[in-house]
């Protein structure tokens, strides 16, 4: 009986074994396939970050890329961006609003009927992409605030003059938040 009791428990910890292995190797092995493409694509984005090539002028740039941003979620896939159109060849620029010289002229010798994007060399308008996470309960990332102020003062002058500023620019924004609330993407939307 003892000796039946022995192989019983023999089968049952072998089985126990190998199901025990078999789940490790595969958490470890299957699973990280799955991880790897993940950490693999973030990875390379983290790379990009570092390594923008040539940065391009933003007179020459087709398109602008501005990023508002507190905790650098937004400055990362910004810069992800910008990497991935210059290496599809596009004439790309990658903007910080608090350090955009061209704000502070425009503000210095402010038409309140233009709105503050300028013309490119080709005397079209770029096109604009916005890329801005909300902060605390859907604000405005302090390094974007005084764009987000400026186009906010250009609007509130073309509501009293019966103008539309914006008309005619093509644009994208990207608008990043983890509260699932009505303000989540607030800031991206107005």
């Amino acid at each position: 009986m003892l000796r039946r009791w022995i192989a019983v428990a023999a089968v049952v910890a072998g089985i126990s074994g190998v199901v025990l292995v078999a789940r490790v190797w595969r958490s470890r092995h299957v699973a990280c396939v799955y991880d790897a493409s993940f950490v693999s694509k973030y990875t390379a984005l983290l790379g990009k970050q570092t390594e923008l090539p040539s940065e391009q002028s933003e007179e020459d740039a087709r398109i602008l890329v501005f990023y508002g941003t507190t905790s650098g979620n937004a400055e990362a896939y910004a810069k992800g961006l910008v990497a991935d159109l210059r290496e599809r060849g596009v004439a790309v620029a990658l903007i910080d609003p608090s350090c955009w010289d061209y704000l502070g002229q425009y503000k210095s010798h402010q038409d309140h009927g233009q709105h503050p994007f300028r013309l490119g060399t080709s005397g079209e308008s770029p096109i604009l992409v916005f890329v801005v996470s909300t902060t605390g309960e859907g604000e405005v990332p302090g390094n974007f605030l005084c764009l987000y102020s400026e186009m906010q003062s250009v609007l509130e002058g073309a509501l009293k003059n019966g103008t539309k500023p914006f008309d005619g620019l093509m644009y994208a924004v990207f608008s990043l938040g983890i509260v699932p609330t009505s303000t989540i993407v607030g800031e991206g939307w107005r």
